[in-house]
């Protein structure tokens, strides 16, 4: 029940996160014809690319490259695409297969690449989170083939919960297009971005509200006042009980630990 509820989260979260892009296109944008490739092809492309390049070095060049893209909206389509092959174990190539050629002071030295990266990039799950954690700076879950189906679930989700950490919450998300069935589950996880839990805690629906209103973390998203005038008696009695036994300022920064940066992820 718990990986149905995780793999349910990682979903909406992933979706919540493509809608930031398809949001920030224009109104005014043209269908593309039949013969030209959209932009989304193009870069799921490029991604595709990198999957099968067979050089580390080469995927070292690729990833500095899309560090040095100043457009930060294609900049954010490339990291979705990655984000999306976060739970595929498909196997890839490397040549030569065992072993890099790095440089230790003034020496180089064959190094085998699995001693070299925290990430397994022989597969896909753990080439995109190594592009991940370089192009932001960080360290993120491990992923490698050996990996069980829930434990790659997780990995994917934690990794898309750091990605939007360290891209900035927006003020506001599109929810929308999500049904009340699933803004329930997602103001029912620990792990929903906060500024997301105020906008569920303003929802039309009181369903919606009285989830929010149950989240553990209630005190620490903002305008969570509001709930203790809604309009509904259920919202107002559980957030009432719920501050009660709300975490405590230390459990929250426990919290946001799961987001493991660090600054000495090699180049």
């Amino acid at each position: 029940m718990k990986f149905i509820t995780r793999t349910i989260i990682a979903c909406l979260l992933l979706n919540l996160l493509l809608s930031i892009t398809s949001a920030e296109k224009s109104a005014k944008e043209k269908k593309p014809n039949s013969g030209m490739q959209t932009s989304s092809q193009i870069v799921t492309g490029k991604v595709q690319t990198f999957m099968q390049v067979e050089k580390y070095e080469e995927m070292q060049e690729t990833v500095n490259r899309w560090r040095k893209i100043e457009d930060e909206k294609s900049k954010k389509k490339i990291i979705f695409a990655l984000l999306k092959k976060l739970d595929s174990k498909e196997k890839l190539l490397l040549v030569p297969k065992t072993t890099i050629t790095s440089v230790d002071g003034n020496n180089k030295v064959e190094q085998d690449v699995k001693s070299l990266t925290r990430q397994d990039v022989f597969m896909e799950a753990g080439r995109s989170a190594w592009a991940l954690e370089r192009l932001y700076g960080c360290r993120l879950p491990e992923f490698s083939v050996t990996m069980k189906t829930d434990e790659l679930s997780e990995a994917k989700q934690k990794t898309m919960l750091a990605i939007i950490y360290m891209t900035g919450m927006p003020k506001y998300m599109n929810l929308s297009k999500l049904s009340k069935q699933d803004k329930i589950v997602l103001a029912g996880s620990r792990h929903v971005p906060l500024s997301v839990l105020s906008q569920l805690a303003s929802d039309s629906e009181a369903d919606v509200r009285l989830a929010a209103a149950k989240h553990p973390l209630v005190q620490y998203f903002p305008a969570y006042g509001e709930l203790f005038k809604d309009s509904d008696a259920r919202v107002r009695t559980t957030v009432m009980k719920n501050m009660i036994v709300t975490p405590s300022a230390k459990e929250y920064i426990e919290y946001m630990k799961q987001f493991n940066f660090s600054s000495d992820v090699p180049e």
